[in-house]
């Protein structure tokens, strides 16, 4: 596009040129090419050949005295003109008086009696043409080998049309750059003060400016669509992304042919996505960014977080208060926020020197201008990280390794179930964690807990459960050491929680000390993949048992390895991460059976059916291996399938008193050696109605004048109904 600016572009005419356009012939409104000695008028046009563009002169009627001309480009067949582009945008012509043709050197210039406007500015012989293609696009050939010289689609103006590029590209010999600038108003065409424009610092993202200060950001190229724009591609559109070291440039295509869709950078600084309709004569908009006030280029400054669902929009990441309180309360957060506490990355020299640490902020969407590691793992993601001082955060995903320097800007908190969540690190001094971890568990000690979850089973509220911090839980267990270790289960291990008055002392909160505490933390191991949904359970039914009015328990996991001993050798039933609370006397069931193999009941690993009566089948299980100091499972001393079978078979000959485990010494009598037998296999029959109620074998082993019935074969006794593991989806006992 030339510039009118310099006295070359615009000139007085030339006599010989005077003596050409006397002969110009008018060009025919039914072609789509403007050849020498033809012109394009106020009054006539040219089309494309298949009726989708028309070129000519235009005015965009603001109203004002003063007529206004411009040489344009807009739809033929839509009913309301729509320019996609604009010529002499910077240099209007105030009279219809005006005409477009081909100069004698091959340019394609604007005259009005003796001023000239050129539009281009190439060598040639002379010989060519402009023809206006179906795609929007003028191009200007050479005559005499096809070749194309010029064309419009290099020069935009507000509109991006199908196949039209956005960027710069390096093409080994010079820049080629294309970028859109807004209309000033709605009906003047000449440059407003947005501009939307590619990186120039070579990132794979697009800019808009209001002026010289960036407005907003599309976020990097993930590969499909940028990340401020998540639902380009949603809408008949394939994106194309072409780069090489040097830059890059964008363009797309509609699927569909039968739709008419526009990109368009409104005089508003929004980047809008138009789609014609038949229906009802008009644009309809698909998407607009930025969207919300969050989605604007650094509005809540650095090292901040935004939400639109929020009274204020903006908020200090953790570890991070605000530069200027009075600007921030004022509501200018623009100045964004500074550390509380200086890293320490630089201070390694120093005696007290201590390791910074990360905080994981979840569910946002990801601060701008990361610097991607190709081919990196996460634990070298993590490793480049912590080495590079210079470094404030990084993630890992899907699509590699990213890492910040310095500030953060553009960081937007999402909803729970918003699908482009993401979570990143953020570097803090440890001074930090140890801060919040101390008043975590200080506002517990008064009554008043950092947040809380409400649980819920059986689509009905229940109570509010208190939520501490990992860095307070990892605080109090002293960053999860073995010396804190109690023991592991399937899931993960169990570390004692305790904050002793020598940390408590350290920890003053409106006079008042934190008291000393202890508890049981479960840790759910990365590697067993489950878990979770049992601690929660087991959590809630904890709650519940310290209610006066116990409801019935059933904990369908009963096991030796479940039973915990005290200093006193007081025994303890544990882990209730798959116990369920029950009303009645009948049964319920499960699509999903897990337990231990050995201990669950035969109705509940066949059909899923659990009951009052499951758990008595485990505690039968459980006495007669206490008595005989072996598993139920993996017996193989004799030909019995396991310890029921066994026992059985002693019991039928009258030799139940062969049952015994030497370690336990000399039990009373015989008599209530087979006594004890007699009340195992009492609760391991295989009829559920069969069974006693616990309350019943409580009484049977603490009076030994009731008196007991004879039991029938034990379930799983023999071979032909013993289920098979795989049938009932059992989870093997593994310790």
């Amino acid at each position: 596009m030339a510039n009118t600016n310099n006295p070359r572009m615009r000139t007085f005419s030339h006599l010989v040129f005077l003596l050409i356009s006397s002969c110009l012939l008018f060009v025919d409104a039914s072609t789509d090419t403007i050849l020498h000695g033809q012109s394009i008028t106020a009054s006539n046009t040219i089309v494309s050949a298949g009726n989708g563009f028309e070129l000519g002169f235009f005015n965009p009627g603001n109203g004002s005295s003063t007529m206004n001309y411009y040489l344009g480009i807009w739809y033929k067949s839509i009913s309301e003109q729509t320019v996609v582009w604009v010529a002499n945008r910077d240099y209007p012509f105030t009279d219809s008086s005006v005409a477009l043709l081909i100069s004698a050197d091959g340019n394609l210039v604007i005259v009005k009696g003796k001023i000239s406007y050129t539009l281009t500015n190439i060598s040639s012989n002379g010989n060519t043409s402009a023809t206006l293609l179906d795609s929007g696009n003028l191009v200007l050939r050479d005559e005499t080998s096809g070749d194309l010289l010029w064309e419009s689609f290099d020069y935009p103006s507000h509109s991006l049309l199908p196949g039209m590029k956005l960027g710069r590209f390096n093409n080994w010999f010079y820049w080629k750059r294309w970028s859109l600038i807004s209309w000033k108003s709605r009906e003047d065409p000449s440059p407003g003060v947005f501009s939307l424009e590619s990186d120039p610092l070579g990132m794979h993202q697009f800019f808009i400016r209001k002026g010289y200060q960036k407005y907003w950001t599309s976020g990097v190229w993930n590969g499909k669509s940028f990340p401020m724009i998540p639902d380009m591609t949603a809408h008949n559109i394939n994106i194309t992304f072409s780069f090489n070291p040097s830059g890059g440039y964008f363009t797309y295509s509609v699927t569909d042919a039968s739709v008419t869709i526009i990109i368009v950078l409104d005089v508003s600084g929004k980047l809008q996505l138009l789609l014609w309709s038949e229906t009802n004569h008009q644009w309809d908009l698909l998407w607009s960014q930025p969207s919300q006030q969050c989605e604007v280029d650094a509005y809540c400054g650095a090292f901040s977080s935004c939400s639109q669902k929020a009274l204020r929009f903006c908020q200090c990441l953790p570890g991070f208060e605000p530069l200027s309180i009075e600007n921030w309360n004022a509501g200018d957060m623009s100045g964004g926020c500074a550390r509380k506490a200086p890293l320490q990355c630089s201070n390694r020299s120093q005696a007290n020197w201590k390791k910074d640490q990360f905080l994981r902020i979840s569910k946002v969407r990801l601060p701008v201008n990361p610097v991607i590691l190709q081919h990196r793992g996460a634990s070298d993601c993590k490793s480049a990280f912590l080495g590079n001082c210079s470094c404030s955060a990084y993630a890992y995903g899907s699509d590699g390794c990213s890492i910040w320097s310095e500030d953060l800007f553009n960081v937007e908190q999402l909803t729970n179930d918003d699908p482009h969540r993401r979570d990143f690190y953020l570097k803090l001094a440890d001074s930090e964690f140890l801060s919040r971890a101390r008043e975590d568990l200080m506002l517990f000690d008064i009554g008043t807990s950092v947040g809380t979850s409400k649980s819920l089973i059986g689509g009905k509220k229940e109570v509010d459960l208190p939520l501490f911090s990992f860095a307070s839980v990892s605080l109090a267990t002293d960053n999860f050491s073995d010396t804190n270790k109690l023991g592991e289960g399937g899931f993960g291990p169990v570390y004692k929680f305790s904050i002793d008055h020598k940390q408590a002392k350290k920890v003053l909160y409106q006079g008042k000390l934190l008291k000393e505490y202890e508890v049981a933390v479960k840790r759910l191991s990365r590697k067993s993949g489950q878990g979770l949904e049992e601690l929660q359970n087991e959590a809630m039914l904890i709650v519940k048992l310290q209610h006066r009015i116990l409801l019935q328990i059933i904990h369908r996991d009963l096991k030796a390895s479940n039973i915990l001993l005290d200093k006193d050798m007081n025994p303890k039933i544990s882990d209730f991460g798959m116990a369920r609370i029950f009303s009645g006397n009948g049964s319920q069931a499960t699509n999903q059976i897990d337990g231990t193999y050995g201990y669950m009941s035969p109705e509940y690993a066949l059909d899923g059916l659990f009951s009052i009566k499951s758990d008595v089948f485990s505690f039968g299980v459980l006495l007669l291996e206490i008595l005989n100091g072996k598993k139920n499972t993996g017996f193989y001393l004799t030909d019995s399938v396991n310890l029921l079978g066994y026992v059985w078979d002693l019991w039928k000959s009258g030799m139940g008193q062969n049952l015994k485990d030497p370690i336990l010494g000399d039990i009373p009598s015989t008599h209530m050696l087979l006594r004890y037998i007699n009340i195992g296999l009492l609760c391991v029959q295989e009829s559920a109605a069969d069974r006693p109620t616990m309350s019943s074998v409580v009484s049977m082993l603490s009076n030994e004048l009731v008196l007991l019935p004879s039991p029938k074969q034990p379930a799983f006794s023999t071979i032909t109904n013993v289920p098979d593991r795989n049938s009932c989806k059992a989870q093997k006992d593994v310790h």
